[in-house]
């Protein structure tokens, strides 16, 4: 019956499938999944290689492999990662829970920000800001020290 077919909410169906492989898999490719997810549809690589010098980090490479492998995200050149659909993104995003957002938000930008001063990260510093914004609510103390990213 193609009313009913039309009716149905597909989208809802589909999120939660991908949402259940994701749940099922391991906690690095989990965390490879929620970090990519943070950033939107794409992601720098050396986000990546930055987060993989930190011990809570340091097996993101092996879980963006998988990741890749198993089709939720391709490399688009040299220097990107990108989810194959907006909805796997979401479906990623979910992973983690929504009282806890902002604070993974703040905590994977106030990480990239600290292993990177000194460095040239012109190609991530918006990433970097972004996800500094989203938490900085939360720790207004910190304001004027990630002030300049925004500048």
């Amino acid at each position: 019956d193609e009313d009913l077919i039309c009716a149905t909410d597909i989208t809802s169906n589909v999120l939660y499938l991908l949402f259940s492989k994701m749940i099922g898999l391991s906690e690095n490719v989990q965390l490879a999944l929620k970090t990519a997810s943070c950033f939107g549809i794409k992601m720098k690589e050396s986000i990546i290689g930055y987060l993989s010098t930190t011990s809570e980090y340091s097996h993101i490479q092996s879980g963006m492999e998988y990741v890749i492998a198993e089709g939720f995200m391709i490399k688009v050149g040299t220097s990107e990662f990108k989810f194959v659909h907006d909805k796997v993104r979401e479906a990623a995003y979910r992973l983690i829970p929504e009282h806890e957002k902002n604070q993974y938000h703040f905590s994977l930008g106030t990480k990239l920000y600290s292993m990177s001063k000194g460095c040239d990260v012109g190609d991530i510093i918006f990433s970097i800001a972004d996800q500094v914004n989203h938490g900085i609510a939360q720790n207004p103390e910190l304001r004027l020290d990630f002030a300049e990213l925004n500048e």
